[in-house]
C-alpha cells in the first residue's frame, strides 16, 4: 500500500519513476485537463511551484497547498505563469489561509494587500507560537519541580 502524503510535491518525472517501479501507468495532467481558460503548462507551472515553496507562506502549512495569484489571473492573464505573482497558500479546513488572506472570505473578491497580509500575519502567528512554545517549556519546567 502507498501512502499517499508520500507522492505530493513529486513532479511528473518523479512520478513516472514510482509508477514505472510499482508496474503502474502513468499519465501526467493533458491540457484537455486543464481548467478552462488556463495554459496548458499551468499543470506543470504549478506543481513545480509546490515542490519548491512547500509551505503556507501565512500559517507555514504543509497541506491542502494551493498556488495563489497575487494579481488574478482573470484579471492579468499576462502573470498566470509569472512566479513573482504566485504565493503558496494552503486550504485547510481549520484556517483556509487562501480564500480568507488570499480572497477576503470571498472567492469573488481578491487582496491587492496579500504581500502585506503575509508579512503581518506570518509574524502574529509566529509570536504566538513562540509565546505557546515559552508556555509549555515553563509548564514542562514546574512539573520537574513537582
Amino acid at each position: 500500500m502507498i501512502d499517499l502524503q508520500l507522492l505530493r510535491g513529486l513532479d511528473a518525472e518523479d512520478l513516472q519513476k514510482v509508477a514505472t517501479h510499482l508496474n503502474l501507468e502513468f499519465a501526467p495532467p493533458k491540457p484537455a485537463e486543464v481548467e478552462e481558460g488556463r495554459s496548458s503548462k499551468w499543470p506543470a507551472v504549478r506543481w513545480a511551484w509546490l515542490k519548491k515553496h512547500p509551505q503556507c507562506v501565512i500559517c507555514g502549512g504543509t497541506e491542502y497547498l494551493q498556488v495563489h495569484h497575487a494579481r488574478p489571473y482573470h484579471l492579468f492573464p499576462e502573470l498566470e505563469l509569472v512566479e513573482t505573482n504566485f504565493r503558496t497558500l494552503c486550504e485547510k479546513p481549520s484556517r483556509n489561509c487562501h480564500l480568507v488572506f488570499g480572497h477576503c472570505y470571498s472567492w469573488k473578491w481578491w487582496n491587492p494587500l496579500i504581500d502585506e497580509c503575509i508579512l503581518y500575519w506570518r509574524d502574529v502567528l509566529k509570536h504566538s507560537l513562540d509565546k505557546r512554545d515559552d508556555q509549555k517549556s515553563e509548564q514542562a519546567g514546574a512539573l520537574e519541580l513537582l
